[in-house]
């Protein structure tokens, strides 16, 4: 039996993501938000890597860690998901927080699922964890050979990812009626986080934390930091620390609508990948 092509393993993970996307829009699910973005950016890095214009040295690297990276996504939506089964509500006092190893993703679902939220804030918040906590991991999971350099491979990754975010950032607003330009003013101008710049920054920085892991000196603080991270994030959107601009955006919050809706149809498989 063939093995499968790492565009073919790539697009595999987008469909997975497809599949979370549909579940999560038939409960309405604030969850669906961020399957949606991963399902589209997934289909990007797949279709670079079938032609492989930019030139990847190893695209079965770069398959292994994309599926690395998914799967953490995958197996705390699922740890999320098992746990609404049994209590009606979850909470950071927990055991279920606690014991956790995917925390950042429960502070996740506890800002855009449990308390009014702005699909703006769906689609950071995820992306806070995804690339601040996950990909770190991710990194360090596939760390399989200290002779080979990876950099050039994440560089040409975060070249494909970033300079799509536009087109996800639109695709989201038309499915889920957001008005994501908008609401970053009333979260405290984090609209660069959702550039190319930003997610160029990100990724950088996680390529950082994942080197600070693997330094034995460093790997308690880094993994300490990497969980914290999101939380702050979410908290500096949603309680800055200036008394004025929280006035602001608590009596904002309360007015404005959200403005979300729930399409009644399933995600279009034919998303058009032209640039």
């Amino acid at each position: 039996m063939t093995s499968k092509t790492a565009h073919n393993r790539i697009s595999d993970l987008a469909e997975k993501f497809k599949e979370y996307n549909e579940r999560y829009e038939t409960i309405k699910d604030e969850r669906a938000v961020c399957a949606l973005a991963f399902h589209l950016l997934h289909l990007e890095l797949s279709d670079a890597l079938k032609t492989n214009v930019l030139g990847f040295s190893d695209v079965d690297w770069v398959a292994m860690l994309s599926e690395n990276f998914a799967n953490r996504f995958f197996n705390a939506m699922n740890a999320i998901d098992d746990e609404l089964k049994n209590t009606t509500e979850i909470s950071t006092h927990s055991d279920f927080y606690t014991k956790s190893d995917c925390k950042p993703w429960i502070d996740v679902y506890l800002a855009i699922c449990t308390k009014r939220s702005y699909v703006f804030e769906c689609l950071m918040f995820p992306l806070s964890a995804h690339i601040g906590y996950d990909l770190p991991l991710a990194l360090v999971a596939s760390n399989e050979s200290k002779e080979t350099s990876r950099i050039n491979d994440y560089y040409l990754i975060n070249e494909v990812l970033a300079k799509r975010i536009d087109i996800v950032q639109q695709a989201i607003k038309n499915r889920y009626h957001g008005n994501i330009a908008f609401l970053d003013k009333i979260t405290g101008q984090f609209d660069e986080f959702l550039t190319n710049y930003g997610i160029r920054v990100s990724r950088a920085v996680s390529w950082y934390n994942a080197n600070r892991i693997l330094d034995s000196k460093s790997k308690e603080h880094a993994l300490s930091s990497i969980e914290k991270s999101t939380r702050s994030f979410i908290l500096s959107v949603r309680k800055p620390k200036k008394m004025f601009p929280r006035l602001i955006n608590s009596t904002l919050r309360t007015l404005i609508p959200t403005g979300k809706k729930w399409p009644k149809q399933t995600l279009n498989a034919t998303y058009s990948n032209k640039k």
